[in-house]
């Protein structure tokens, strides 16, 4: 579970809608760290041999393509909140 300092000092009793979500948003943390290798499909768990199932496997992840459009994303919506409307000053 997620502490504050690493040390189980952090909160000790979860929302349940904290905790429902918290899947979703340690994918969306992961996928900002560029920490995707743990989501991609093992592609060599169906293999007879071992030793060529790891390396189909390797290969398989350090051929990954990463675009992270969530960082992107993350990044064009920060500015939102503090958009605000132009304004016009017609003092004269």
């Amino acid at each position: 579970m997620l502490t504050m300092n690493g040390q189980n000092q952090g909160v000790k009793t979860k929302h349940r809608e904290w905790l429902h979500h918290f899947d979703k948003w340690q994918k969306v943390r992961h996928a900002l760290e560029g920490d995707l290798i743990r989501y991609l499909r093992n592609v060599g768990k169906n293999e007879p041999d071992p030793t060529y199932a790891a390396q189909r496997q390797e290969e398989y992840e350090n051929g990954a393509i990463c675009y992270n459009f969530t960082k992107r994303t993350l990044a064009g919506s920060g500015g939102v909140g503090y958009a605000q409307r132009p304004r016009a000053d017609y003092s004269a």
